[in-house]
């Protein structure tokens, strides 16, 4: 039956079209003070555009980056489900999911991650020049 899965399997094909930066109080040192940082997160999924929101603890900018590459995925995948299946209520498939721009969006995020654990260290607002990933 494992062959039948993989033949009815759906490709899924991501591509981060952008990262943006927000605040969900009222400005971003109250939710770095609460140990959040907060992105929307704009996706090309096969065809269909997907916007997912993110919330992820401050840690090391390493542990952060793991954590965000891999919880979005999941989140894309789900919200694709949710687009394209949830209307005709018929059953999803399993999705084999690709990443096309893993690297470059891993690249631009640890330099977003980095700037926010110079800010967690000096306290100092100006370290975080960036508000917009666009891979």
């Amino acid at each position: 039956m494992p062959k039948t899965a993989k033949k009815d399997a759906e490709k899924l094909v991501l591509t981060v079209k952008k990262v943006v930066r927000k605040t969900n109080g009222v400005n971003l040192t109250d939710d770095l003070k609460e140990g959040y940082i907060y992105f929307d997160i704009y996706f090309d999924a096969n065809g269909r555009n997907l916007i997912i929101d993110k919330r992820t603890r401050l840690d090391k900018p390493e542990r952060m980056l793991e954590k965000f590459v891999s919880k979005i995925v999941a989140q894309a995948e789900e919200r694709y489900k949710e687009v394209k299946y949830f209307v005709a209520r018929k059953e999803p498939p399993e999705l084999i999911t690709k990443l096309t721009n893993e690297k470059a969006l891993k690249e631009g995020m640890l330099g977003l991650f980095e700037e926010v654990d110079k800010y967690t260290k000096t306290k100092n607002i100006s370290v975080l020049m960036t508000k917009q990933i666009e891979p």
